[in-house]
């Protein structure tokens, strides 16, 4: 917590006022759910083998430890503190970090938040001007472009759970979310909020009976993630606009996906027609384009499913990204606008 009081200090010249949470009760808030971010650096050992020497060696590693502890703590700062009133600031620390250094991080936040500072810390590490340098550096040495990014696993759950098995299942989102880092080369992130009690740790055993379903004729995929930073944003913009829609409605919708693809658009499309404006079909051709955009759908997409490309001979396989967008519309706090609030610059702008 010192650490994040003098990195504010220095940027922003802000005094924080936390206390360090008594315990992760204070971190959950009146919800009770907690968010446990896990986050790696990709492609930090060919970084790392470029080292010409012990001191480069110690360079590199600085560079890498100064980019996670920046994307960290601005992370939690644009999440906690930009939009926020110092009426409304709270005593305790709105986050817990439980490890930071090298090119990793594990922190606990309230579950509401988790997905924007995760979205938010790949962001600022790829955008890091130390990540710009050694980008350079690793391009100039290399016959082929490393992209150096990070890659975040997210579990979202109540209170009852123990923070070790979190740990471990935020663990394995993030092998997940690495594998997605290595086919589109950019920073990602996995997550899975807990609505219903699980026994696995193992995000791969929990993920596929959640979100990978079969009826008669074909099989359907009620997820698109992980998801690159680009994907997230766009994503978020989704569960924004779903956000207006009355709770009942995206419950009903959800429940819908849940029957297959011919019931859900039968539904959908009915839902559509019924709100003036095109607004919900117009979210339902983002959430089709989301996954459609990532070339591995035919080129017959139906509103908000993607028929895939590259499946066994005879097995028809749709996937859509409408019910992520729909759970992070229930997950997401309220939207607070930057005009909402007088925010503190960072030094850096100039101010």
């Amino acid at each position: 917590m010192d650490q994040f009081d003098q990195w504010c200090k220095e940027q922003y010249r802000l005094e924080t006022g936390f206390e360090k949470p008594e315990s992760l009760s204070e971190v959950a808030g009146s919800a009770g759910r907690i968010a446990v971010i896990y986050a790696d650096g990709n492609n930090m050992g060919e970084l790392l083998q470029s080292a010409r020497n012990v001191e480069d060696f110690g360079a590199l590693s600085e560079a890498l430890r100064r980019a996670i502890r920046d994307a960290v703590f601005q992370a939690l700062f644009e999440v906690f503190l930009r939009n926020t009133s110092p009426k409304k600031k709270k005593k305790y620390a709105p986050f817990e970090i439980i490890a930071l250094g090298g090119d990793d991080a594990l922190l606990v936040v309230p579950a509401s938040d988790g997905w924007d500072v995760s979205r938010i810390l790949i962001e600022r590490f790829q955008n890091h001007g130390e990540i710009t340098g050694l980008r350079k550096r690793l391009g100039d040495s290399s016959a082929k472009p490393v992209p150096l990014t990070i890659s975040v696993g997210v579990a979202i759950a109540d209170m009852k759970y123990p923070i070790s098995f979190l740990v471990n299942l935020a663990q394995g989102l993030l092998k997940e979310a690495k594998r997605w880092a290595r086919q589109t080369q950019a920073g990602t992130l996995c997550h899975l909020w807990l609505r219903a009690p699980i026994i696995s740790e193992s995000a791969s055993m929990v993920l596929k009976p959640l979100y990978y379903k079969r009826a008669k004729s074909y099989s359907y995929r009620l997820t698109a993630r992980p998801y690159t930073c680009e994907e997230a944003e766009r994503l978020t913009d989704l569960a924004r606009a779903l956000k207006q829609l009355a709770k009942s409605q995206r419950r009903a919708l959800a429940e819908s996906l849940a029957k297959g693809v011919h019931v859900s658009l039968n539904y959908a499309l009915y839902q559509a027609a019924r709100v003036k404006g095109g607004d919900l079909q117009e979210i339902f051709e983002k959430a089709r384009e989301l996954v459609f955009q990532r070339g591995s759908a035919t080129e017959s997409p139906t509103s908000f499913w993607v028929e895939l490309n590259g499946q066994r001979t005879g097995d028809i396989v749709y996937q859509t990204a409408l019910l992520d967008a729909l759970e992070l519309a229930d997950l997401l706090p309220p939207y607070k606008s930057e005009a909402q609030t007088d925010q503190p610059r960072s030094l850096a702008d100039g101010t």
